[in-house]
């Protein structure tokens, strides 16, 4: 599988200590008051951006990198997952995975996109 992943030319990794409530680019879900999680910044295609991930998507993100052989977009995980799974693999470990990690942080699912999802009437 080729990877054609787009690099930042500036590129900044942390882990710090949440000192406020925040939401996860992934899940969605709430990262919670003193929980780490992960910050990335960088410049890709000339646009600076921030990306805060919990630590669970994070992991999961890395995990499912290895699988595929290739980088994930920040803030596609999701989408990429599904994708993968729809044309290439009938294994959901990684979207049931997925889908633990938005329940337990209280990720709210908008019901158009749960109804995409799902396959399901929109209401």
């Amino acid at each position: 599988m080729s990877c054609d992943c787009e690099m930042p030319t500036v590129y900044s990794e942390t882990h710090p200590r949440s000192r406020k409530r925040r939401r996860c680019c992934e899940c969605h879900g709430w990262i919670e008051i003193g929980e780490t999680y992960e910050r990335i910044s960088g410049c890709w295609d000339g646009h600076f951006s921030d990306y805060t991930t919990c630590d669970q998507c994070a992991q999961l993100r890395r995990d499912y990198s290895k699988t595929i052989d290739c980088c994930v977009g920040l803030g596609s995980l999701h989408e990429e997952m599904l994708e993968h799974t729809y044309y290439q693999s009938d294994d959901l470990t990684f979207p049931n995975r997925f889908e633990d990690i938005r329940i337990r942080r209280g990720a709210t699912i908008c019901p158009l996109f749960h109804a995409e999802e799902n396959e399901l009437p929109i209401p």
